[in-house]
């Protein structure tokens, strides 16, 4: 099963169905983080975007914009990560890539942020478990048998709802 799990991580993230979007999404967070005068400017936008949400919905949010998180594409937990955070900065991203004319051609539609989201999904559900079976304040052997139980389930669930074009070695 664990070579079921690997090929099913795999596969999101190096499918028709992410690979363009997440190679978007990367080249867009590569461009924020590459200078002092862009780092700037994101967090100044996606401040301005918090303030305006806060205002709307008269609350203090009490936080602060953070950067984007740029993965490192060996560790699958810091691809969710980044998936995330650009999730919960959708609005700004695009505001942002629509600002600046040297990434328009890394826009991302509807679809690719979709698409995010499902991986994202996917990916939180091997983050929680990988997380449980990590602690280290409770004897976690009596706890293995039930976290991989649960990511099989989860797994399973994901699996069925996979598009029709998704490979006969998945289903």
């Amino acid at each position: 099963t664990k070579g079921l799990f690997q090929d099913f991580i795999c596969w999101s993230l190096e499918s028709e169905l992410i690979r363009p979007c997440s190679f978007q999404l990367r080249n867009i967070i590569r461009a924020v983080r590459s200078s002092p005068q862009r780092r700037e400017a994101w967090l100044e936008e996606a401040n301005a975007f918090l303030q305006k949400m806060a205002t709307a919905f008269n609350v203090d949010l009490g936080r602060t914009a953070t950067m984007l998180i740029l993965d490192v594409k060996t560790r699958w937990s810091s691809t969710h990560q980044m998936l995330r955070r650009a999730l919960d900065f959708r609005s700004v991203l695009d505001d942002y890539v629509a600002k600046n004319r040297e990434l328009r051609k890394y826009e991302l539609q509807d679809e690719d942020w979709e698409a995010i989201a499902l991986v994202a999904r996917w990916l939180k559900a091997f983050r929680s478990a990988t997380t449980q079976m990590s602690t280290t304040k409770c004897p976690m052997l009596s706890w293995t048998h039930a976290v991989f139980r649960g990511l099989q389930d989860s797994l399973a669930d994901s699996l069925r709802l996979l598009p029709n074009n998704t490979p006969a070695v998945l289903r």
